[in-house]
């Protein structure tokens, strides 16, 4: 499995733009997690070169009881680009938590 256009060149200024998106929807959902008492951690790896390498490294080094991620890719999403979740639930040792949002 190879994450989808993973190979191709992103210019800094959308990877930033990302970044700061996905960063900033990230601790909201940590916000919403530990309102309702959920111990919880944002983690964001940018060295990863696949995007399920990283989560499960990130549970390793942090030795992770569990593993919640967010859903967001459609049916035809998933069908062209594949699906990080479903690669963690395949890959991942520890339990996972998908989270879809509304």
């Amino acid at each position: 499995y190879m994450e989808p256009f993973a190979s191709l060149p992103l210019p800094q200024s959308v990877f930033d733009a990302e970044f700061k998106k996905t960063q900033k929807l990230g601790q909201h959902w940590l916000k919403q997690l530990r309102a309702r008492g959920i111990v919880s951690e944002l983690l964001i790896d940018k060295k990863s070169s696949r995007i399920t390498e990283g989560i499960l490294s990130a549970a390793r080094r942090k030795k992770a009881g569990i593993i919640a991620v967010v859903s967001t890719t459609g049916k035809i999403g998933t069908t062209l680009m594949g699906s990080v979740t479903r690669q963690v639930l395949r890959e991942s040792p520890l339990p996972v938590w998908v989270v879809h949002p509304r």
